[in-house]
């Protein structure tokens, strides 16, 4: 009988041959690759078919040359591939993984736990049961198969930067946000991007990108995606929450106004985790740079007596008033100036962006300590110019167009234009005459008075939208009287000599 072959998932298929039915998994894309001597090692290697009260081994039968590629193949079991359940109704699916979270318990339990999972290698079959695939096996399928589908079978479940527990509750993680929001939370064109998502992206909670979804399913699936790799969910609390989600359901009913406030939350989560991850792609692009500059300041800090000085001196917001102290933090980020922002805030209060202005600073140095230029143009004196073109090697930073009005006893809003660096996977508008995204923000600032100054307790970000260039819009010639942002009293002060002996090589 002639021998018929039909894809499973990829890397994975069924044979039909004399009058038999076997599993296939592809080892090799080519036929030359593939050793003879390596098929003893092979053997050796088996999967598991698990059930309640039974551990059996799926072993390999032999090998097989199909269209030019090698499989190994053993025995068929007629079910459903994890990688068909994950496009399942939440409400069928939870069922499947309650059942793969038992099995992956159970494994742990006999020292046999999986480090990853791959979605084309769990079955579940039709008379009951779990089959895990060889996972070395596996391995080499996902290393063969291609990009596209590599994503949602293995690449964007599983964390490289975890192991054991970890990653598998993770996996399980993404596993559930798929279902439940109908996406991935970390999405990117290539494998690189996906990963540098999953260490440095938040993603939107469940219950904002879906609203409707019960709150605790949400905060239990953000704690499977932290990042801190001490922070395991353990397996046994999925199995507890899956039976009582499975129960109980997982989601809740919300009235029109309840849903568009989540979404109005789930933009403003995005636009910040957005902002966020720009940024910390542009301070990757600059690692080396900013390492070397980071190492130049310590010395430098080491020859100069301005921290003794800073802590005994009073702050900064000592004899101002409160819109004065608002005006001199925004302000200090277009100085670069963090020490100055710190002392207008409590401690943790805008440290995101203390850090970022921190980094900017470092740039900022190592650049016009060995280009002669910082390569940042200060944004409010940019814009007081008439926004002009600027050439590709400078960047826009910093605040513009600040205004603050009281809206209550303590209590102001403020109103500016921030403008970034753009990375190099972000597109920016046709008419934009510079390489630099703008935003249009407000925010509601508190203060209260500690001894006898004023100081920012907390900052909240009520709008945050694009800047839009008009379609009319003709850039400019570059303008030379545009300030480059000013070094700081620690560089300023420093002999020229010792600046010149930190930079030799």
């Amino acid at each position: 009988m002639e021998k018929q072959v039909i894809t499973l998932s990829p890397g994975i298929i069924k044979i039909h041959e004399g009058g038999n039915d076997y599993l296939g998994i592809r080892i090799s894309g080519r036929k030359k690759n593939f050793a003879v001597t390596r098929y003893a090692d092979i053997r050796k290697i088996h999967g598991f078919i698990l059930k309640e009260d039974s551990v059996e081994l799926w072993k390999i039968l032999g090998v097989k040359e199909i269209n030019g590629e090698i499989y190994v193949y053993g025995p068929y079991y007629s079910g459903k591939f994890l990688s068909e359940i994950i496009n399942y109704p939440p409400e069928k699916a939870l069922y499947y993984i309650l059942i793969l979270v038992r099995i992956l318990v159970a494994l742990s339990a006999r020292s046999a736990s999986l480090s990853k999972i791959y979605c084309n290698g769990v079955v579940f079959p039709d008379d009951g049961g779990t089959l895990i695939l060889p996972v070395q096996l596996m391995e080499r399928v996902a290393d063969q198969i291609s990009g596209e589908e590599r994503f949602p079978v293995f690449l964007s479940l599983n964390n490289p930067a975890f192991s054991g527990d970890k990653n598998l509750s993770f996996a399980l993680g993404v596993i559930l946000y798929r279902l439940l929001t109908g996406e991935y939370p970390f999405k990117g064109s290539t494998e690189e991007e996906v990963h540098f998502q999953m260490h440095e992206k938040e993603a939107i909670p469940p219950h904002l990108k879906s609203p409707g979804i019960k709150k605790e399913v949400s905060e239990f699936i953000m704690d499977a995606l932290k990042k801190e790799e001490d922070k395991a969910v353990p397996l046994s609390e999925w199995s507890e929450k899956l039976e009582r989600w499975i129960k109980e359901g997982f989601t809740e009913t919300l009235s029109e106004q309840e849903k568009d406030i989540l979404q109005k939350k789930a933009l403003e989560y995005e636009k910040k985790a957005t902002r966020i991850l720009r940024f910390r792609t542009f301070l990757l692009r600059n690692k080396a740079k900013i390492v070397i500059t980071a190492v130049i300041l310590v010395v430098v800090g080491w020859f100069s007596s301005s921290i003794v000085k800073n802590a005994l001196r009073p702050p900064l917001t000592a004899g101002k008033s409160p819109e004065e102290v608002i005006e001199l933090f925004y302000n200090s980020i277009n100085e670069l100036n963090p020490q100055a922002m710190e002392d207008c805030v409590e401690r943790g209060v805008a440290k995101e962006l203390i850090n970022e202005v921190t980094h900017l600073y470092v740039i900022n140095r190592m650049r016009l300590a060995y280009e002669g230029q910082t390569g940042f143009i200060v944004a409010d004196e940019w814009v007081k110019n008439g926004r002009p073109a600027l050439s590709p090697e400078t960047d826009v930073y910093g605040i513009a167009n600040l205004s603050i009005v009281s809206e209550d006893e303590g209590t102001f809003i403020a109103e500016y234009e921030k403008w970034l660096p753009v990375s190099e996977n972000e597109t920016i508008e046709a008419e934009s005459p510079v390489k630099s995204v703008g935003l249009i923000r407000k925010d509601r600032l508190y203060l209260r008075r500690k001894k006898d100054y004023w100081i920012i307790y907390r900052i909240e970000n009520i709008d945050s939208r694009p800047y839009h260039w008009p379609d009319n819009r003709a850039p400019k010639k570059e303008k030379s009287a545009i300030p480059i942002i000013p070094p700081p009293d620690i560089i300023r002060t420093l002999p020229a000599v010792l600046v010149v002996s930190l930079l030799a090589p």
